[in-house]
Order: C-alpha cells, then sequence, then structure tokens
C-alpha cells in the first residue's frame, strides 16, 4: 500500500489520493454497520482491503489510466476507474431522474 501510495503521488495525474488500512476500512464498516449485530460479529479486519482512491488531475483517460496502473500494480486486487457519466446513465436509469449531481466538480473536490 505504501508503495502504491508514494508511486501515485509522484504522478502528474494525479490531483490526490486518499488512502485507508485494513484497520482503518475495519473501523469504517464498524461504524457503518453499527445497527446490524449480525454482520458485525462475522467481520474481521483482515477480510477488509487497505486501499487507494484517486482523485485525477485534469482531463484524464480513465480507462487507459486503469490499464496503466494494472501493469504497474499487478498485485491489486481491482483497479476500477469511476467515470461520472457511466454513473450517471446508471443511476438515472435505476431512479428515474436525469438531473443528479456529480460527486464533485470537474476542477477537483468540493470544499
Amino acid at each position: 500500500m505504501r508503495r502504491i501510495a508514494e508511486v501515485l503521488h509522484d504522478d502528474h495525474r494525479v490531483g490526490r489520493v486518499y488512502t485507508e488500512t485494513k484497520d482503518e476500512a475495519y473501523q469504517r464498516f464498524l461504524k457503518i454497520f453499527k445497527d446490524e449485530p449480525r454482520l458485525l460479529a462475522g467481520a474481521r479486519p483482515e477480510a477488509l482491503p487497505a486501499s487507494a482512491t484517486v482523485v485525477p488531475f485534469g482531463q484524464v483517460d480513465l480507462r487507459k489510466w486503469a490499464v496503466e496502473l494494472w501493469s504497474t500494480f499487478p498485485e491489486a486486487s481491482s483497479i476500477e476507474p469511476m467515470i461520472w457519466a457511466e454513473i450517471r446513465a446508471t443511476q438515472a436509469a435505476r431512479y428515474g431522474t436525469a438531473d443528479l449531481r456529480p460527486p464533485c466538480p470537474p476542477s477537483g473536490e468540493y470544499h
């Protein structure tokens, strides 16, 4: 995880990197499912992955970049580009609205 974060921080296409250790993921899981004792009973910190979430800087071909990241980090369990136009279409079809707000503005994150 540390190597991945270091490589990403040095990439000019990266606007920001958010990392989460296995323990942080477990703590977040406990908080989210605090009212679900059956889920909590079977939860184990080692079952949750460490992760790095990347916010790109500028216009980046996310699919191409994901392929590059796969070749750089073959040990990664998943690399998934989140393309807002595709997410919006899926959500609009599911919830019946095309007026969904993107998770963050094209220039970066909400402050």
